[in-house]
């Protein structure tokens, strides 16, 4: 049976991600963490994705001279393992 929950914390385009605030998307990371697992993100957890998405918007931002069609691509971040119970690949 469908829940309707989402899963996943946070989809777009690479320019939505390079478009969209940080601190909306660690929102929605925070967010589903807090739905999975009924607490709120730790300083390590929330350093984490801090890093990683700046990692990934120097590189969308680097990529995107070379393949502006990039921009296009679709990201998406935190997402469950089907039949895993919320467990989330690194």
């Amino acid at each position: 049976m469908e829940s309707g929950r989402q899963t996943h914390a946070w989809s777009g385009t690479a320019r939505q991600l390079l478009d969209t605030p940080k601190s909306l998307i660690e929102e929605a990371l925070d967010a589903h963490l807090k739905s999975l697992l009924n607490k709120h993100a730790a300083g390590t957890q929330v350093n984490a994705w801090s890093e990683e998405i700046e990692v990934l918007r120097a590189t969308f931002r680097d990529l995107a001279i070379a393949r502006p069609d990039s921009l296009q691509w679709g990201i998406v971040l935190e997402y469950e393992l089907p039949l895993e119970g919320g467990r989330r690949p690194d």
